[in-house]
């Protein structure tokens, strides 16, 4: 099964969302912080696509728990990490 692509006219939380419970992408990334990172780059957005789903749930009137927002910007710290980690290579 190949891993989740967005699509076209996609919300990113929805993206998020689907590819942070696909199932290859939970076997291939158990750890949490390291899948939302892939799925933030998998999105083919700019370093912010997780703060850009956090706005869009706000905007819907939902909120995360602080524990969601870390786990956010833990993985926004990872995906800037294996970006540096690319252009190294």
């Amino acid at each position: 099964m190949p891993l989740p692509e967005k699509r076209k006219n996609e919300k990113p939380n929805q993206f998020i969302s689907r590819c942070m419970n696909n199932t290859e992408m939970k076997k291939e990334f158990p750890n949490k912080k390291q899948r939302l990172a892939v799925c933030f780059q998998r999105a083919k957005k700019k370093k912010s696509y997780g703060w850009e789903c956090m706005e869009e749930l706000k905007k819907e009137g939902r909120v995360l728990s602080s524990k969601n927002e870390k786990l956010i910007q833990d993985a926004k710290d990872a995906l800037e990490r294996l970006l540096q980690a690319n252009k190294k290579n």
